[in-house]
């Protein structure tokens, strides 16, 4: 029986150590048996019943004290409102002098710890952080290892409360600056598509609608990914340059979406849909272009196209011609503009040895005919000295005396690559010498021109000491290996 509440308006005043009246003095027993009062917020009121004597004390029987037993005693919560406010019961222990020890003794039918309504406790509602002051302690020490425990996980518990207040009233400002906001970044955005060129309001509008989140956080419609692309496209350096000032699409972003573009062997009809769509917005003179071809080998190897569901790596010439040779060579077509400064890829093909002449005459025809139907105007065609496309520049027509060919009663010119053309010229002239006429006023004298000339001069220009005209001349020039 170390924990008996009972009423602490039957003792007087100066049987407590303190006027919070938690604690009662050695040998302290009830006087005031009137507390018709009870539960009554004026304490003097409380305090004015009639004291009684000892000896009535010893007279007066247990049941006409107002005893609480242990299990029936109540401590009401802060937010029961049942219970008068001004009284909440805790436990109250008689202290007891001794000479060796001081203990709390057990409780009486006549000498009981005392139920009192503490300072403490009238404030523990409106009180913000939680004390050891609800319980009339100071201290950590005087708490049980279970009751520091219970405080421990109280404790924590309040702190984690006080975070998501905190987040809370962050959140709550955040909706009510958003909702305040549309209306007015809705307004900028009308005033930059007016002012602003197309490109120039998707790039200002990206930036708005991104403006503090998170990269993982950034959404770009398709249209602000195509503006990353094209940016991209035209110069990669630049692109990090303008992501380190602005905020655009990563690098996988923009592969993502160049890898969505089906891309196959042969002629691409998308290419040629959004080539058609570009010629639209131009001028006719814009639209004069040359088109190019070449052909480089490549590795063989084999790889799966899920997006296909197709193994490539080998033969195609596309229209389902395709063979089961690992392709070594790829022929790529691409057109260039001749009055404005563009290019587009429009065709490749993969092939298991160097494309055949008759071959290249057939791709040829294709490519000028959606050349042709795509609104381009083709001028000319380019190529290396290769022997597979001489032979087929021949077999469309070509000659030295008329290098240029017919196509749909379009006259096309031939012409080949000018450095290889200044290449074989050095070839010729480094294994040959040959016989030049050079007309003079009345006469014609022949001239032989050697490469042992250019050698000669490039070694006297060495050692000059002043003057280097042929500086830009290196002993590479000069001496060329591998060519």
């Amino acid at each position: 029986m170390n924990y008996i509440r009972i009423c602490s308006l039957h003792f007087a005043r100066e049987k407590f150590y303190s006027d919070s009246r938690t604690r009662l003095l050695q040998g302290a027993v009830p006087e005031i048996l009137n507390a018709a009062n009870v539960g009554s917020a004026n304490d003097d009121a409380v305090f004015s019943c009639t004291p009684i004597s000892h000896s009535s004390l010893s007279t007066a029987e247990p049941s006409h004290l107002p005893l609480l037993s242990p299990t029936n005693s109540v401590v009401p919560s802060p937010l029961d409102t049942s219970h008068t406010p001004s009284r909440s019961l805790f436990p109250l222990f008689i202290e007891t002098h001794d000479s060796s020890t001081s203990t709390h003794s057990s409780p009486s039918p006549f000498s009981p710890a005392i139920e009192a309504s503490s300072p403490a406790s009238l404030s523990f509602s409106n009180e913000k952080d939680l004390s050891l002051s609800y319980i009339d302690l100071t201290r950590r020490s005087q708490l049980t290892p279970r009751k520091i425990k219970l405080f421990k996980y109280a404790k924590k518990k309040e702190r984690q409360l006080k975070r998501l207040q905190s987040s809370v009233g962050k959140f709550k400002m955040l909706i009510k600056a958003t909702s305040s906001s549309k209306g007015s970044l809705s307004q900028v955005k009308d005033i930059i598509e007016s002012s602003l060129s197309h490109n120039a309001a998707v790039l200002l509008g990206s930036q708005l609608k991104s403006a503090g989140k998170k990269p993982n956080g950034r959404r770009w419609t398709l249209e602000e990914k195509l503006l990353a692309v094209a940016i991209y496209k035209r110069s990669p350096k630049s692109y990090n340059l303008l992501r380190y000032l602005f905020t655009l699409p990563s690098r996988s972003s923009i592969n993502k979406i160049l890898h969505s573009i089906p891309f196959s062997p042969g002629i691409n009809p998308q290419i040629f849909a959004s080539l058609s769509h570009s010629l639209s917005q131009m001028e006719d003179c814009d639209r004069i272009c040359v088109l190019m071809f070449d052909e480089m080998s490549i590795m063989e190897h084999c790889d799966y196209n899920a997006s296909l569901d197709l193994i490539v790596g080998f033969e195609d010439y596309g229209c389902n011609r395709r063979s089961k040779c690992l392709a070594k060579y790829a022929l790529l077509f691409m057109v260039c503009g001749v009055l404005r400064k563009w290019k587009q890829p429009i065709a490749f093909y993969f092939s298991a040895s160097q494309t055949k002449s008759e071959m290249i005459v057939s791709l040829m025809e294709e490519v000028l005919q959606q050349c042709h139907e795509a609104g381009l105007h083709v001028i000319a065609t380019v190529c290396d000295m290769g022997t597979n496309n001489v032979k087929a520049m021949r077999s469309m027509g070509s000659s030295i005396t008329h290098p240029f060919i017919n196509f749909n009663n379009q006259t096309i010119f031939t012409i080949f690559d000018p450095p290889h053309l200044i290449k074989g010229t050095r070839n010729l002239l480094m294994a040959h010498d040959f016989m030049v006429p050079i007309p003079l006023k009345e006469s014609v004298i022949l001239g032989m021109p050697s490469w042992s000339h250019i050698q000669d001069a490039h070694k006297h220009a060495a050692e000059a000491t002043l003057f280097n005209p042929i500086h830009r001349i290196t002993e590479e020039h000069v001496n060329p290996q591998g060519w």
